[in-house]
């Protein structure tokens, strides 16, 4: 996802706590638990996971406008890894409570989605990180985020929405298609799976209704990992590129901060899960 840049202002800053970490000290360590995470203000952060043999593995360097801690304090985790400054650093605090004050401000279908980047991106560091965690329930759509099943299409935010019906068996998209959305399950089964170079068809996972598929597409676009095929009738949202931007701009840019780095993050575990899975 290309980023829009975004100036931090102290007024974006308001009621976050500012620390200074010097160079080698930790933010947070692995196994801890995570009720916060931190936005880099100034100064460079090495993400360490541990190895085999007791040896440390350099995961990502991060800096500047960008936040660590993300998908534990969202999903109540204990952190994967460890975060260590590099250079003496400023970082705002960010609190469990303060994010989901701000996320329950958000429109449904926004508020919707961040959980759900939340949740990938759990799944994704815990196959890259080969380390089995404690998953999160799914998000579901419920009542009250407002979702109207009957109409044809559906509007959230004042902007419609595309629903599509397949019956059974259907080939939504196929691996190697040019991708252009994303796809909500509203109602039915969906089967994701791989071809190898010889034709083998592995199938990866069945998702339930509540789930997003194909979301590299609004990610970072790219020919399909992954072949879609629908296991029962299916009632799928579809949600572009240029839709999710939009959304994006209507954020206030702390939260489109927030976002634009999960799905960074997002981008580039899938492609060491990817390569992961073509060297095994």
């Amino acid at each position: 996802m290309s980023r829009t840049p975004i100036i931090l202002t102290p007024a974006m800053l308001r009621g976050l706590d500012l620390q200074t970490f010097s160079a080698g000290e930790k933010l947070f360590s692995k196994g801890t638990d995570a009720d916060h995470a931190y936005l880099i203000l100034d100064g460079d952060v090495a993400l360490i996971a541990p190895g085999a043999g007791g040896k440390n593995l350099l995961r990502s360097r991060v800096g500047p406008n960008e936040i660590i801690g993300q998908t534990a304090i969202m999903a109540s985790l204990k952190h994967l890894y460890h975060a260590s400054a590099v250079t003496e650093t400023t970082a705002a605090k960010i609190d469990r409570p303060r994010l989901m004050e701000r996320l329950a401000q958000l429109k449904p279908f926004m508020r919707y989605w961040i959980e759900f980047m939340s949740v990938r991106l759990v799944d994704l560091e815990r196959t890259t990180l080969r380390k089995t965690i404690d998953k999160p329930d799914l998000p579901s759509l419920g009542a009250g985020d407002r979702f109207d099943r009957e109409s044809v299409k559906i509007r959230t935010g004042g902007e419609v929405l595309e629903r599509r019906l397949y019956g059974p068996g259907e080939v939504i998209f196929r691996q190697g298609d040019s991708a252009k959305r994303a796809y909500l399950i509203l109602r039915g089964q969906v089967d994701i799976s791989v071809e190898d170079f010889l034709g083998n068809e592995t199938l990866l996972v069945t998702l339930q209704a509540g789930q997003v598929f194909g979301e590299m597409a609004v990610f970072a676009p790219r020919p399909r990992s992954a072949t879609a095929i629908t296991k029962s009738e299916c009632e799928l949202l579809m949600v572009t590129k240029p839709q999710l931007d939009q959304r994006l701009q209507e954020l206030d840019p702390f939260m489109r901060l927030w976002v634009e780095s999960l799905a960074d993050r997002i981008v580039a575990a899938t492609r060491n899960a990817a390569d992961q899975y073509a060297s095994s």
